[in-house]
C-alpha cells in the first residue's frame, strides 16, 4: 500500500510527537523520582540536624544538672539552668515523634522505647529528686549517688540518640548515592535519548531531502530546461505522490510546448506559402495587365493606321475632287455632257464624307474603348495594391 507524502509526514510527524511526550513522560518520571529523593534527603538532614540538636540539648541538661549539684551548698537550683534542664527535657519529648519516626523506619523500634524511658527517668531524677535534694541540704553522699545517676542516664541517653542520628546519616549516605545513580542514570537517559532523537530527526530529514527535496529540485532544473526551450529532457514519471503528479504536469508542460512548436512551424510553412502565393498572384496579374494594355496599344495602333488609310483616301478623293473641277472649269463647254459624271463625281464625294465620318465615330470608340481598359486597369492595379497591403 503507498501513501502520499502528506500522509507520510504526518504519520512521521505523529510518530515524532508520541515519541517527544514519551521522552517529556520519562524526563518528567526521573525529575519527579530526583525531586522526591531530595526532598528525602532534605527530610533526613532535617531528621540528622534535628537529632544533633538533641544530643546538644542532653549534654546541656546533664551539665546543668551536674553544676546544680556542685552549687548544692546554696540550697536552690539557679533559675538558668533549671531552664537548660527543663528545655532538655521538653525538646526530647517534643521530638518524641522524629525519634519513633527514625527508629520504626531504621528497624530499631527499642531505641525509641530507650529514649522515653532514659527522659523519664532523666525528668524524675533531676526536676523532682535532685531539687528535692538541694532545698533540703541533703548530705555528700547523696549527691555523689544523683551525680554517678545524672552521668550514667545522660551517656545512656547521649549514646542512644547518637545511635539515632548514625542510622539516619547512614540512610541519609545510601540516598544519596541511589540519588546521584538516578541523576547519572538519568543522565545517560536523557544523553541516549538525545542521541535517539537527533538520529531521528537525521533519519526525517535524509528521508525530506531524498524522498521531497531532491526529486522536486531535479523537478525544478526539468522546467528551467523547459522554459529555456530544451523540449529533449526527460521527466521522471515514475512515482506516485505529489511529486509524481507535479511531474506529469510538467510531462503535459513539455508536450504541449512540443505542439506550440510543432504549430509554429507548420504556421511558419503556411505563411511563407500564403507569401509565394501572393507574389505569385500579382505576377499573374502584373501579366495579365501587361497583355491588356498590349491589346490597347495595338488596338489605338491599328485604329490610327485605319485612320490615316481614310484619310489618305480622302485625300485623294479630294485631289480626284480638284482635278475633276479643274475639268468643269476647262471644260465647261462639256458641262453638259458631263453633268451626269458630276453627279456621280459628287456622289461619290458625298460617299467618302460619309466613310470619313463613319471612320471618325470608329476612332472615338476605339479611344474610348482604350480609355476604360485603361480605367479597370488601375482599378486592379489599386486592388492588387491594397491585397498586398
Amino acid at each position: 500500500m503507498k501513501f502520499d507524502i502528506k500522509t507520510k509526514l504526518m504519520g512521521m510527524g505523529l510518530a515524532a510527537v508520541v515519541a517527544i511526550m514519551v521522552l517529556v513522560f520519562i524526563a518528567w518520571n526521573a525529575g519527579r523520582h530526583v525531586k522526591e529523593a531530595t526532598e528525602e534527603n532534605r527530610i533526613m538532614l532535617e531528621q540528622a540536624q534535628k537529632l544533633s540538636d538533641l544530643r546538644v540539648n542532653a549534654i546541656e541538661l546533664v551539665l546543668a544538672a551536674m553544676d546544680s549539684i556542685v552549687d548544692a551548698d546554696d540550697g536552690y537550683v539557679y533559675e538558668e539552668r533549671m531552664t537548660a534542664i527543663d528545655l532538655g527535657i521538653e525538646a526530647m519529648r517534643e521530638n518524641q515523634g522524629l525519634i519513633e519516626t527514625v527508629a520504626r523506619e531504621a528497624g530499631r523500634a527499642n531505641l525509641a522505647a530507650e529514649v522515653v524511658e532514659l527522659t523519664n527517668v532523666l525528668d524524675r531524677v533531676v526536676r523532682v529528686e535532685l531539687v528535692q535534694a538541694i532545698e533540703a541540704r541533703a548530705d555528700d553522699r547523696v549527691f555523689a549517688a544523683f551525680d554517678d545517676q545524672i552521668d550514667e542516664h545522660g551517656e545512656d541517653l547521649g549514646r542512644v540518640l547518637a545511635e539515632l542520628q548514625t542510622l539516619v546519616a547512614r540512610k541519609l549516605v545510601a540516598s544519596q548515592l541511589s540519588l546521584n545513580d538516578s541523576v547519572e542514570d538519568s543522565s545517560s537517559f536523557s544523553t541516549w535519548a538525545g542521541l535517539a532523537a537527533a538520529a531521528a530527526l537525521l533519519i526525517v530529514l535524509s528521508y525530506i531531502g531524498n524522498s521531497i527535496a531532491r526529486p522536486i529540485s531535479r523537478l525544478t532544473g526539468v522546467m528551467r530546461d523547459l522554459a529555456a526551450g530544451r523540449l529533449d529532457v526527460q521527466v521522471d514519471l515514475a512515482r506516485s505522490d505529489e511529486v509524481g503528479e507535479m511531474a506529469r504536469a510538467v510531462q503535459i508542460f513539455k508536450e504541449n510546448a512540443i505542439e506550440k512548436q510543432r504549430l509554429e512551424r507548420e504556421q511558419a510553412a503556411a505563411d511563407l506559402r500564403s507569401e509565394e502565393e501572393k507574389r505569385q498572384t500579382m505576377l499573374d496579374l502584373a501579366d495579365r495587365f501587361e497583355r491588356s494594355i498590349r491589346e490597347v496599344v495595338d488596338g489605338v495602333s491599328s485604329s490610327a493606321t485605319e485612320m490615316q488609310a481614310t484619310a489618305q483616301q480622302m485625300s485623294a478623293n479630294a485631289e480626284e475632287t480638284s482635278r475633276q473641277s479643274a475639268n468643269v472649269a476647262t471644260a465647261s463647254d462639256q458641262a453638259t455632257a458631263n453633268v451626269q459624271t458630276v453627279a456621280a463625281t459628287a456622289e461619290e464625294l458625298s460617299a467618302s464624307i460619309a466613310e470619313i465620318g463613319r471612320q471618325v465615330n470608329q476612332s472615338a470608340r476605339i479611344a474610348q474603348n482604350a480609355v476604360d481598359e485603361a480605367r479597370s486597369t488601375n482599378e486592379t492595379v489599386r486592388g492588387l495594391a491594397e491585397a498586398a497591403n
